[in-house]
């Protein structure tokens, strides 16, 4: 499922036949009588932000966290491009490979009254894909329900939260009943400290957890590189965020 990207990665080794995954994860945020909305506020953004670019490597690192490319991966990464209004509010979204090809668009949508009520994706052709509808939310809850364009739903997404930051997100596959359920924790910044996946597949589960560590920010707290890795595993492997930050 497209939507508002909080990454996560779950962790693998290639010998074992794993992978690195990510999971995108809707979020909304209030702020008194203000319209709810996905915003820079609730992602933790410091200052007048009006967009983030992320560029999502498959990395190994040494002893001292310096990283570089993993080289045995030969697929491109992805970049995404999140852009916000003047008021914060996200409003459209972009994915790209590292060799250029645009993957998909996403544009939200807003109810009558301002709040986020879903959004639309498109190919990189412009094309539409499916759309996220938001059925059901306040400040501790989202419901989204997902359509392609014959508007057959898809997928169901349940996010919960608590104080702004979500804390717990299910997404269930319809077609091929496939269900993830990412629980997220976060350090004394605000920040992902810790994600734990668990995914059902085939009547399979699979748990999985990465943690978060951060290596540079700018002059407004801002993160602009983090690495995901499994604390439990004695490989190098990870993955490198790094993040380019445009203001008003």
């Amino acid at each position: 499922m497209q939507a508002f990207f909080v990454i996560l990665h779950s962790k693998f080794n290639t010998m074992k036949k794993t992978t690195l995954a990510i999971i995108a994860l809707v979020i909304l945020a209030s702020c008194g009588k203000d319209p709810l909305t996905i915003n820079t506020e609730t992602l933790n953004l410091k200052g007048k932000v009006k967009s983030i670019t992320d560029k999502q490597i498959q990395s190994v690192h040494d002893s001292e966290w310096n990283t570089e490319q993993d080289t045995s991966i030969k697929t491109p990464y992805s970049i995404i491009t999140r852009v916000f209004n003047e008021k914060g509010y996200w409003i459209s979204s972009e994915t790209k490979l590292s060799t250029g090809v645009t993957i998909s668009k996403e544009e939200v949508t807003f109810s009558e009254d301002g709040n986020y009520s879903g959004s639309k994706i498109f190919s990189g052709n412009d094309d539409l894909i499916y759309e996220n509808k938001a059925i059901s939310f306040t400040k501790e809850l989202l419901e989204i329900e997902s359509y392609n364009k014959a508007n057959e739903k898809i997928s169901t997404t349940h996010s919960e939260y608590k104080e702004g930051k979500p804390v717990l997100q299910l997404m269930k596959l319809i077609t091929n009943e496939i269900s993830i359920e990412t629980r997220y924790s976060y350090d004394e910044n605000g920040d992902e400290k810790e994600l734990t996946r668990v995914s059902v597949m085939n009547g399979t589960e699979k748990t999985e957890t990465v943690s978060v560590k951060y290596m540079e920010r700018d002059e407004q707290g801002n993160w602009l590189k983090k690495i995901y890795y499994d604390p439990k595993s004695n490989d190098n492997k990870c993955v490198v965020v790094e993040r380019e930050i445009e203001y008003y």
